[in-house]
């Protein structure tokens, strides 16, 4: 067994967080919002499995007795849920940092064994500081534990946001971690050159004590070549840790080319790419070169947002415990309808394809909410989830089929209160 021995990013996000000063300006401002969040639904999967065909009598023989064989099929089931919580938030001209914590409580119609309270923990922590006038440093944590259904679909009133964590989090399958920290330093060194420093950290652990580590770090610089193009170099370098000793631990190195665009008024295009260049340090030194880039649109007209974003990067590959490249594509639209109606669906696909495995991850939803009062939100929607597993992974959650896709579709009404129980300004 290997042991992953880091110190937590998230140490060095705290102290810079606590240490770094906050300026007595006018304005500081502390709110603090506790939420209720409680919803029907209804699931055509609870386990999120495959079928599954087992042998119900020995020997068995599926030519000459196929009636020793039966077949098991995804199970529907009624799920009441319960999120409570609160949300922390600071503002002054210089720092706006925010906490939300959320819990939940999850009771099925049939499945009683099924049902939990207080295991599953949503956590997210950040922090923007205005440093200069030309510097600024964010700081952004999130942190999922357990039973992760219910986490991603009753945690807000709109579709979850489609990104690498909740798709890990179903890939992984019930009763895992993710922890995701990122740290970014961004600083105008004049008119023309800007820079930017960046660190992260991934951690997922599956449900049979393995553990991935994935730590990274960036540099880039760009040059403003007009008033709407930018465009510079920078680098990448990613190291990817495993427990498990069958998984050899691996780097990727990658240089890349980077851009930002805005073309007319309310529009922002940017991205990077560059090749990928990875190996493992421990066992066979096997190198790998693929190509890499993500890119990312984004439009807002009037009550209507839209975005764009795709590409391929190293990542790690939940309930696989290795690493890889991520392939990655999703989209989303809002539209308010009214001042308190609105309107928003989306869709992702991530694909974690470490050496010899491939896993898919496909979600897609929409939901319409109405905003009743200051305190309330009232929502209706849909969610659906795809995942498939291929090739010969090392490990893999319960209730999972090579080969096989594994279909959830979420129904759901309910409402959201959040009320304002405390408010702090001074200078």
């Amino acid at each position: 067994m290997k042991h992953i021995k880091r110190l937590p990013i998230l140490i060095v996000s705290v102290v810079l967080a606590v240490f770094l000063p906050i300026a007595a300006h006018a304005d500081n401002v502390l709110l603090a919002y506790p939420f209720l969040a409680v919803n029907g639904l209804y699931t055509d999967n609870v386990g999120f499995s495959t079928d599954q065909t087992f042998c119900v009598l020995t020997p068995c023989n599926p030519i000459h007795h196929p009636y020793h064989f039966a077949t098991t099929s995804p199970e529907g089931d009624f799920n009441f849920n319960f999120a409570a919580g609160f949300y922390l938030d600071f503002t002054n001209p210089d720092r706006h940092t925010s906490l939300n914590y959320s819990t939940f409580a999850s009771l099925f119609l049939q499945n009683s064994q099924l049902d939990r309270a207080g295991q599953a923990q949503f956590f997210r922590f950040n922090d923007q500081e205005n440093i200069s006038p030309n510097t600024r440093l964010t700081i952004d944590n999130w942190f999922l534990r357990d039973s992760p259904e219910s986490m991603a679909v009753i945690t807000t009133d709109q579709p979850i946001s489609l990104n690498p964590v909740f798709a890990a989090f179903f890939l992984a399958n019930n009763h895992s971690i993710v922890n995701f920290f990122r740290l970014d330093l961004a600083h105008s060194f004049n008119r023309d050159w800007t820079g930017d420093a960046q660190a992260e950290q991934e951690v997922i652990s599956s449900p049979y004590g393995n553990t991935s580590l994935l730590d990274s770090v960036s540099l880039g610089a760009q040059r403003s070549l007009s008033s709407t193009f930018s465009m510079g170099p920078g680098y990448k370098f990613y190291d990817m840790e495993f427990t498990l000793s069958s998984e050899p631990n691996s780097q990727a190195h990658w240089p890349v080319a980077d851009f930002i665009w805005m073309p007319i008024e309310n529009m922002r295009m940017e991205g990077y790419v560059g090749p990928i260049v990875a190996y493992n340090t421990s066992g066979v030194n096997r190198t790998r070169v693929d190509p890499g880039g993500i890119f990312t649109w984004r439009y807002q007209y009037r009550h209507m947002k839209m975005g764009i974003d795709g590409g391929q990067e190293p990542g790690l590959s939940a309930g696989i415990g290795a690493g890889g490249i991520t392939r990655l594509g999703s989209g989303d639209f809002t539209w308010d309808l009214t001042k308190t109606v609105r309107f928003d669906t989306g869709g992702g696909y991530y694909e974690f394809m470490p050496p010899g495995a491939d896993a898919k991850f496909f979600s897609y939803g929409a939901g319409l909410s109405q905003r009743v009062s200051s305190w309330m939100v009232v929502y209706a929607r849909y969610l659906g989830f795809q995942r498939e597993y291929s090739g010969a992974p090392v490990a893999l959650p319960t209730g999972i089929t090579i080969g096989q896709t594994a279909v959830a579709n979420y129904y759901m009404i309910g409402a959201t209160f959040a009320v304002e129980a405390f408010r702090w300004s001074w200078q």
